[in-house]
């Protein structure tokens, strides 16, 4: 009785770590919020020490061909409050050749105008 039991939790486990984590990262994958914190921060935002923002993964990564796309909510220090931005970091990958965008879903402060808005960088 107990043995099957415990092959029926170690079946289980082994269910919801397959279905609940998605793909598992491989060592190629960048450093997301990382990536984000020191490029988009610094892009969007060149008077905030990226240091000092809080970096919360809210959704991926999720691929789709050869791009990556995870959401980020961010945390910084304002002029006044801390303000907050939501963001969609893309990486895409062809070959050797690694590329980032970003799409800004809100700011609750004004942001530069950032070329990683508007063009694929290389990284």
């Amino acid at each position: 009785m107990v043995r099957s039991g415990l092959i029926a939790a170690s079946a289980a486990i082994g269910l919801i770590a397959g279905l609940g984590f998605g793909n598992p990262a491989s060592a190629d994958d960048p450093k997301y919020a990382d990536l984000f914190r020191d490029n988009a921060m610094k892009c969007l935002h060149p008077t905030v020490d990226p240091a000092k923002a809080t970096i919360e993964q809210e959704k991926g990564p999720d691929k789709s061909g050869d791009t990556t796309t995870v959401r980020f909510k961010v945390y910084y220090p304002g002029m006044i409050k801390k303000d907050v931005l939501e963001a969609e970091l893309m990486v895409r990958q062809s070959g050797s050749i690694r590329q980032m965008k970003v799409n800004v879903l809100a700011d609750s402060a004004s942001s530069k105008p950032c070329d990683l808005v508007k063009n694929w960088k290389d990284f």
